[in-house]
Order: structure tokens, then sequence, then C-alpha cells
């Protein structure tokens, strides 16, 4: 009987330390691995994507990440009529934006401490912005949430959705591709540490601010169809990229300089040559570039205001301007001399001294001495 007492406590701890192991290992915080989140942009067909993988940033620095799991948020990513779907670009990017916060949600499991990092292309990145700012509106731990976003409309400074300013409550619905216009909200606050990559002439990511500039208008469309899709290339650790933060240090935007203007990149295609492409763009590079305010570059001077649309450059900017168009102009006037100077540059001096002694030797000359303006033989 005493033997049978003595064993109980024994048998309990045992039976006790088998269930708590049991409930350990069970438990839903077995996701141990950090994470990396894709979210996509517009496309035409899930089948066809129009734009590339979010994750192929920098060549594919996020699809190889060691030790992180991935995760692709589906959603509609459409545009309405221009991607012709039923599902209209708002309603497209409310469905992404709650599958972006799930995805977070489930990726960090409660760990407030596990690494997430979320790319986002285009669409994908309103659909981000909007996450982010849903999850700082409900006190959500982010200080380990890194996001990257490309391309992306809601950039305060010039982005599309950004750039016209709000008219009315809502802003302006466009019915055909379901989007709202002067209704997005640049990303601010929030614990998140993000990375916002730009292209210097995407249309989408980077509006003119003046758009009375026609040739800043067209090289923006023509930019966006060759810088848009192509964020796979860009790197946001390039040295010469142009870099600002916000005064709170947890924005950095990042604007990749494009050497070429888009729309002398398109002339080529039609026979332009380069050497002519080479001694115009430093003159059309700085006309296109009136139609925007310097670059922010900086700790502290990224906006955290929206920058929107204007009608004309103050006198400052005018005048600043004006200084800009006449260093392009010596630019390319610089280039063009240097494009003159091979056709003779290969000669040396002693051969052009040869030269002139074998045309001398060669010349006949009058015999005698010149005297008074006549030849006196």
């Amino acid at each position: 009987m005493l033997k049978i007492c003595s064993t109980r406590p024994k048998r309990l701890f045992i039976a006790l330390s088998a269930l708590f192991t049991t409930l350990f290992l069970a438990a839903p915080n077995a996701v141990a691995d950090p994470t990396v989140i894709g979210v996509d942009g517009t496309t035409l067909s899930k089948n066809l994507p129009f734009l590339e993988d979010a994750l192929a940033l920098n060549h594919g620095m996020l699809l190889g990440l060691e030790g992180f799991r991935r995760v692709i948020v589906d959603y509609p990513q459409s545009f309405g009529i221009l991607t012709l779907s039923s599902t209209g670009y708002d309603k497209s990017v409310a469905i992404g934006k709650v599958g972006t916060i799930n995805a977070i949600k489930q990726a960090q499991n409660g760990d407030p401490s596990r690494p997430v990092k979320v790319a986002c292309l285009s669409q994908g990145s309103d659909v981000c912005t909007q996450a982010n700012d849903q999850l700082y509106t409900e006190g959500y731990n982010q200080s380990n949430v890194e996001y990257f976003l490309e391309g992306n409309v809601d950039n305060a400074y010039l982005g599309m959705k950004v750039w016209i300013p709000r008219i009315g409550q809502h802003g302006v619905f466009v019915p055909g591709p379901g989007v709202t216009l002067g209704a997005a909200t640049p990303t601010t606050g929030s614990d998140a540490r993000i990375n916002q990559v730009s292209y210097e002439y995407d249309g989408f990511a980077r509006t003119p601010e003046y758009p009375i500039n026609l040739l800043a208008d067209l090289n923006a469309v023509v930019g966006t169809l060759l810088e848009h899709g192509s964020y796979s290339k860009a790197n946001p650790y390039a040295a010469n990229n142009i870099v600002s933060t916000t005064p709170d240090g947890r924005i950095t935007n990042i604007v990749i300089p494009v050497k070429e203007v888009p729309l002398l990149t398109v002339a080529k295609l039609f026979g332009l040559s380069q050497r002519i492409v080479n001694v115009i763009n430093p003159t059309l590079k700085a006309v296109i570039d009136t139609a925007y305010s310097p670059i922010p570059v900086g700790a502290g001077n990224y906006p955290t205001n929206a920058v929107t649309v204007k009608l004309l450059p103050t006198k400052e900017k005018f005048a600043a301007d004006i200084k800009n168009v006449q260093q392009g102009l010596a630019e390319s006037r610089e280039v063009l001399r240097s494009t003159v100077k091979p056709v003779t540059s290969g000669v040396s001096s002693a051969s052009i001294h040869q030269s002139e002694s074998v045309n001398a030797a060669a010349t006949p000359r009058p015999r005698g001495r010149l005297r008074s303006g006549q030849l006196e033989s």
C-alpha cells in the first residue's frame, strides 16, 4: 500500500511531462523560419504576367534568401476593363490588402521577433502601402517587417495616385478601370522599415509635377513602358542611386537615375544613331527635368505629405531650370566636339610635319628674289 502511494507522484509527473511535450510540439508556434512575401502587380492573366515577379528585385535577391520560406499573396491583380476583368482596381487592392495582412500575421504567428520581408510591385505596392497603414491603425507590431515597394503608385513624391489632389471626401472614381484617383494616402507612421525603389522616369511612380511640359509627359509614358516592368534589374544598393529618408528614418526613398532619357532609347529603335543620341541627350534631359522639382536627397528630406500636380513653376524654379537647360546645352556641345575630334586626333604631330615637308618638296619654287613686288631672276 505504501509502495503504491509512493509511485503515484512519479507516474503523475511523467504523464504531465508527456502532455506538456505533446502540446508544445503541436502548438501553432511550430513555424520557425523567417518569411519573404511577394505581392505582384497588375496582370492580364495569371498565366501571362504583365509585370515581373516582385521577388526578382536586383536579379532575384529576394528569391534565394537563405532560411526564408516563400509566400505569394493571391489576389485579382486586375485593373478593370484595362485587364479585361470585371474586378476593378480598388476592389483588387482591397482583396490584396486583406491577403497581405493575413500573410504577415501568419508568418509571425504571434511572435513579432520573426523577420518578414514583403516585396511589392506596382499595384502590389499600393496593396502593401494600405496593408501597412491598416496594421499601423490596429497597433500591430511591425518592428521586424521590411517592405520593398517597387514602382509605387502611392509614392508620396509624385506617385500616380498621390499626384492628383484629393477632390471631395473620397476622391474621383473612374468607372472603367474601377480606380479612385486622389484618394491614396502616402505611407507614414508605422514601425516597419520601408524601402521604396523607383526608376527616374517610371511614370507610375514619378508622374511629371508640371504636366504643361508635353515632352516630359511623353517621356513619362515611354518611361513607364520601358522601366515599370524592369524592376528585376533594379539594384537598390547601387552607389549612384539618389537616396532620401523621412525624418523618422522609417522610409528610405531610392530613385535609380537613368542616364539616357526613354524617348531617345525608343528613337534608336527607329534608326537614330547612338552618336547623335549622345549629343542630344544632355539637352533633352535638362528640358524634360524642368517638369519635376529636384529629387529629394539626404536624411529627413523625403516628404511625409503628398507632393501633387502644379500648373506653373515658381520664379525661383524657373530661374534654376534656365540654368540647368543652359548647362545641358553646354554638355551637348562638349559631346559634339569630342565626337568630331577623333577624325584628326589619330594623326600625330610628327606625321603632320612630315606631310608638310613632303608637300613642300613636291611644290616647285620660283627661283630668284622677291623685290619691289617683282620676281628677279
